[in-house]
């Protein structure tokens, strides 16, 4: 009998140190899409077990993602967590990224954007070309974001560095920097 308590003890701990492992690993790949293959090979057979524990026991939003074979048939999925979810209205704006845009890089997108999107609206080809490029530098590994057209030639643009990911309170420093600077004169 004190053999089965301890069997079950070490399973329970083996099983928290999977649930543990699996959780440090979508915080370090936020909004990143992970294959049930990935997962199954870092904690087992029981990968969706370690799942619905992160999910309960720490609280942790990690989202369903569906596969789907070519001939449109729903695969057991894959996963993405999101970490900001759970954060208040206000708060889940993550970081940003200023990213440049050509006329070329706007109608390569807008080309695939009819194929995926056909009755997008005229200009939506300047965000997914956006997004494109954020995604293709490290800026937005996935998730949500918004975007705001910003003209080349505007003042503040020269203060914020381009095509690199920053976060939430850089981007609040800078402005702060650029408040000051334009209260002093």
């Amino acid at each position: 009998m004190a053999e089965d308590h301890a069997t079950m003890a070490s399973t329970k701990a083996l099983h928290l140190g999977h649930r543990d492992v699996l959780a440090a690993f979508f915080r370090d790949h936020p909004f990143q899409v992970v294959t049930w293959e990935l997962l199954e090979q870092m904690v087992g057979r029981n990968y969706q077990q370690r799942i619905s524990e992160a999910r309960r026991q720490l609280d942790m939003n990690i989202e369903n993602v569906p596969r789907r074979s070519p001939e449109g048939k729903r695969l057991t999925g894959d996963y993405r967590f999101r970490p900001e979810a759970h954060k208040p209205k206000g708060e889940q704006c993550l970081g940003g990224c200023v990213v440049d845009v050509t006329e070329d890089d706007a109608a390569d997108a807008s080309q695939l954007l009819m194929l995926r999107f056909p009755h997008a609206q005229a200009g939506a080809e300047w965000i997914a070309a956006a997004s494109r490029r954020a995604h293709t530098l490290g800026c937005n590994p996935g998730g949500e974001m918004a975007s705001v057209e910003v003209p080349s030639d505007h003042p503040m643009l020269a203060h914020y560095p381009h095509g690199v990911l920053m976060e939430r309170s850089t981007i609040e420093r800078i402005d702060a920097e650029i408040e000051a600077a334009n209260a002093s004169r």
